[in-house]
């Protein structure tokens, strides 16, 4: 189907599936979108530059709106053309999740940006523009998902009105309670390897050329998470910590004999997080990733393999929240993608 897919959407007539992929970090295994037809079980691909990570999908009746977090941006697809035809930038650069408004007008998104700033964004379709955000005004808040629900109007001597009910009763004893993972704050911080320079084996030292290098996701070394909490500002914490990222390298002989070089790159990383001073910090998780990407190609000189990389390294600060999830009685609500419209 395509690298690492992660989101799907069905065409109305339901003979078609468009799988979002995030694509891979090396070689040519770039972000896509893969069509499946399902009569025939035939794939094919929409193509994307260099760069792209298809994360969420959304369809109308004639366009597909894709969420490019690798270009920071929304690609437009035309359905009939199984082509890009537009692009749209979010307020902040981080566009997270897509939804359609009823009326299939308007395009809601909720976006962020490394500082913790959050906002949601109304776009118009019709010209591919924001008309309005809304920011959240509470810092190191995260937008994720979004929910629309039908609410229903009514006229009265030429004055709408929005009819709900008030009072709690169909909440409570509807309401649905779910354990889920808060994200309290996220540091990002970009690291530039000039010159990596690996060994190669002595078992290994007809090889000749080195074919790509696959980086896998970052971990924390035991025992190394340190947190200091700042003088100044209580509810903000340093975060000390030793990390390590597992990556392979292939390389080849002059007979075409493979071989694979396991290495790690290492560092330190200080991440300034935002804790509240009211919550206990046994209670936060420190949860790291990383996206890891060649800046130049690795070649072998003297028997020693060399090669520059940079490093995106995201630290969050994440606890267990009790969630209640309310389902109105007089609200018509339809279950959809794991939210509700």
């Amino acid at each position: 189907i395509g690298i690492r897919p992660c989101s799907i959407s069905i065409a109305e007539d339901g003979k078609d599936v468009y799988i979002a992929n995030k694509g891979a970090n090396e070689g040519s295994f770039i972000g896509g979108i893969s069509i499946l037809h399902l009569e025939s079980k035939d794939v094919s691909h929409i193509d994307f530059p260099k760069g792209s990570i298809i994360t969420e999908l959304e369809m109308s009746e004639k366009f597909l709106y894709a969420i490019n977090s690798g270009l920071h941006q929304i690609d437009v697809i035309d359905i009939s053309k199984k082509e890009r035809v537009a692009k749209i930038n979010t307020s902040l650069p981080e566009p997270m999740k897509i939804r359609l408004s009823h009326g299939q007008n308007i395009l809601l998104v909720t976006n962020r940006n490394a500082s913790g700033k959050g906002a949601l964004d109304r776009i118009d379709i019709n010209r591919n523009t924001v008309i309005d955000t809304l920011i959240f005004k509470r810092d190191n808040s995260m937008p994720y998902e979004i929910a629309i629900i039908n609410r229903e109007k009514t006229k009265t001597k030429g004055r709408s009105f929005i009819s709900l009910d008030t009072s709690d009763t169909p909440y409570v004893k509807n309401a649905t309670t779910i354990l889920a993972k808060r994200i309290l704050s996220t540091y990002q911080e970009k690291v530039l390897l000039d010159e990596v320079i690996v060994n190669v084996p002595s078992s290994m030292l007809n090889a000749s050329k080195a074919v790509k290098v696959m980086f896998r996701q970052c971990k924390m070394h035991e025992g190394t998470e340190n947190r200091k909490v700042l003088d100044n500002r209580k509810d903000y914490s340093i975060v000390h910590y030793d990390f390590y990222i597992p990556y392979s390298i292939e390389i080849e002989s002059e007979d075409k004999q493979k071989f694979i070089i396991e290495e790690k790159l290492e560092g330190r990383q200080d991440a300034t997080l935002f804790m509240p001073d009211c919550t206990e910090q046994r209670e936060i998780q420190i949860v790291i990733s990383s996206f890891t990407k060649l800046s130049s190609s690795p070649v072998i000189i003297n028997s020693k393999i060399k090669f520059s990389a940079s490093i995106l390294i995201s630290t969050k600060a994440v606890m267990e929240d009790v969630v209640c999830i309310p389902i109105c009685g007089s609200c018509e609500l339809r279950q959809s993608r794991g939210g509700y419209e």
